[in-house]
């Protein structure tokens, strides 16, 4: 078993000449509420501090005792809020890169290398920097950012937490759990809600309540043409699932269910059917079909179910058509 080095990239910067390498990395991309917080961190080298892990891996009581250790034997550690407005204004992507920006200029002594946990800063430094994917779990400079930042945040939460008791921040941190949206329900959004990251949960929770509708029209619309409906939403592990799958005869249909609302809904549902996805739709039916023992299958036929979404998120309208690969060739497979 290969032993991780937790300063492998650190070392590998260091021979090759910089003598202060941070890592950076934030709390906060994914919730429904809150700032966001981005730490950065230079850690000499042999510091003493045991345990620091990707701080998601890390338990509340652990993280705080870590970031106490952080703080106190970094050569220098610098921990910038990103607000709602600010990531309203550029974007969560946007907001991570100036927040990721700021939090190196503001180390001191300053960085001469930046690792990023993932975030590509091309053009926005004026030293070098890589970003590492899965930074947090290889770098232990980017996992200690990783707990500045978490630790930072959470205790913000906290703060908004009395300030708005209703929604129970000091639990759920923003994200947008159960209980969150039940708040949200009844108490609609604070101040420190993201209002773009709410219009995607709503567009999301109306999807899945008009899916099951969406799905049950499809089904019903293939059963009049004379198709069996055999499944629904079957699931592969590691690759996805297939809203539906019918038969006629000796050939199968594999159908994705698109609904979407608004002017234009069934083009932008049709948009949503990329090579990509087809692919991943030939996978899950032929993984089906190495389950059945009965069944004769001379050809598998992939199609769209386009659905238009009312404002009510009631079914509007629905088409079925086969789905085109270009040049007007279907996409479908023959035995």
């Amino acid at each position: 078993m290969t032993i991780h080095d937790p300063r492998l990239h650190e070392r590998r910067l260091e021979a090759a000449g910089y003598r202060a390498v941070c890592g950076v990395d934030e709390a906060g991309r994914g919730p429904l509420a809150g700032p966001l917080l981005v730490a950065a961190c230079i850690l000499p080298e042999g510091h003493g501090i045991k345990g620091i892990d990707d701080s998601k891996r890390l338990g509340a009581k652990r993280r705080e005792k870590l970031a106490a250790e952080i703080r106190e034997r970094a050569d220098a550690c610098a921990v910038v809020e990103i607000s709602v407005e600010e990531i309203e204004r550029y974007n969560i992507l946007g907001a991570t890169r100036r927040g990721m920006v700021r939090a190196i200029s503001a180390l001191d002594p300053p960085a001469d290398f930046a690792l990023t946990d993932a975030v590509a800063l091309t053009g926005l430094l004026d030293i070098p920097h890589e970003p590492l994917i899965h930074g947090d779990r290889l770098s232990e400079s980017i996992a200690a950012a990783s707990i500045l930042a978490k630790v930072t945040r959470d205790a913000r939460m906290r703060e908004y937490d009395a300030l708005y008791p209703e929604y129970g921040f000091a639990r759920h941190m923003g994200y947008g759990t159960a209980a969150h949206r039940e708040a949200l329900d009844e108490h609609g959004p604070s101040a420190i809600h993201r209002p773009s990251f709410l219009d995607k949960w709503r567009r999301r929770r109306l999807a899945l309540l008009a899916g099951s509708g969406a799905e049950d029209d499809t089904a019903n619309l293939l059963e009049a043409r004379g198709w069996r409906v055999l499944v629904r939403r079957w699931s592969q592990p590691g690759i996805g699932d297939l809203d539906l799958i019918a038969a006629r005869g000796t050939t199968l249909l594999a159908v994705e269910v698109k609904a979407r609302s608004g002017e234009g809904s069934f083009a932008r549902a049709g948009e949503a059917l990329t090579g990509d996805k087809v692919r991943r739709m030939e996978h899950l039916a032929l993984a089906w079909l190495r389950d059945q023992e009965n069944f004769v299958c001379r050809r598998i036929v992939f199609a769209a179910a386009l659905v238009e979404l009312a404002t009510d998120g009631q079914v509007a309208g629905l088409r079925i058509v086969p789905i085109e690969m270009g040049e007007g060739q279907r996409a479908e497979r023959t035995f």
